[in-house]
């Protein structure tokens, strides 16, 4: 689900298994993905067998659970491009190789693929310099940057205050007792339980307190009903838990925990 963020590469990776799902069980150890795919598999997205070194990637299907996320994240990127499917999946994937190979490195080119690159370049989400009708040089523009890392959790976090706003005009108390039961619900997921876990990592000293600090700043205006504040504070620490799975792991949690707590 969208509340469940990936990082571009397992967006990507998700992308491409909802690409392939005619060819469905099939090995796709080729693509070099394993690592995006797993992660996939232990989100419960995908239902996917590998060997002891996790090198292999054999796909059996894709899960509801995948194919809820793909569809509520495609749905939120179509507000920035309407883009057909196979189009959305090469931005994604352009992306996810600048991760990878560092933003200063001109994306690969896939062949095959002529009739995306025009359509991406259209709609303004990739810079193409044409040779011979094919795609001499390619540059992601700000717009493709901005489609591919959509702040989902921000519209997430619109549509869950919308909806509690109308549910309370429209049932009454209910809707308040709804939103407390939530709240407890999710309280198992503390502010120290997270930073917790998050110390026990082996990510890099500045990495962590970062990670720390936007956490707090998120905990602080939640407790503090401060709606305008908190959006800008989840958009912050949304960016830094997108970078790498381990971070998206431990702090997407508490994230449900801050939203129920600044709408309870």
């Amino acid at each position: 689900m969208i509340l469940e963020g990936l990082t571009n590469s397992q967006e990507s990776a998700l992308a491409r298994i909802w690409m392939a799902q005619r060819s469905l069980p099939d090995d796709f150890t080729e693509w070099g993905i394993t690592d995006d795919l797993l992660v996939l598999r232990d989100c419960g997205m995908i239902d996917m067998q590998t060997d002891w070194g996790q090198t292999l990637a054999f796909v059996r299907c894709l899960l509801p659970l995948g194919r809820d996320h793909y569809t509520k994240a495609r749905k939120a990127r179509k507000r920035c491009a309407n883009l057909r499917d196979s189009a959305d999946e090469l931005i994604g994937r352009l992306c996810a190789d600048c991760d990878k190979d560092g933003s200063d490195v001109p994306p690969k080119y896939y062949e095959d693929r002529l009739d995306d690159y025009r359509a991406l370049s259209r709609a303004g989400l990739l810079d193409v310099m044409w040779a011979d009708n094919r795609p001499y040089h390619v540059r992601i523009t700000d717009k493709g940057f901005e489609y591919v890392e959509g702040d989902f959790m921000m519209e997430a976090t619109v549509n869950i205050e919308n909806n509690f706003t109308n549910n309370n005009v429209i049932n009454g108390g209910s809707a308040s007792a709804n939103a407390e039961a939530s709240a407890e619900a999710s309280s198992a997921v503390t502010l120290g339980m997270t930073i917790q876990a998050l110390l026990d990592t082996e990510l890099e000293a500045e990495v962590k307190e970062k990670a720390e600090a936007s956490l707090k700043e998120l905990d602080a205006a939640a407790r503090n009903k401060d709606k305008s504040g908190f959006a800008e504070k989840l958009e912050r620490a949304a960016s830094i838990a997108k970078s790498t799975s381990v971070l998206a792991g431990i702090m997407l949690p508490f994230f449900k925990t801050a939203i129920q707590q600044l709408l309870g």
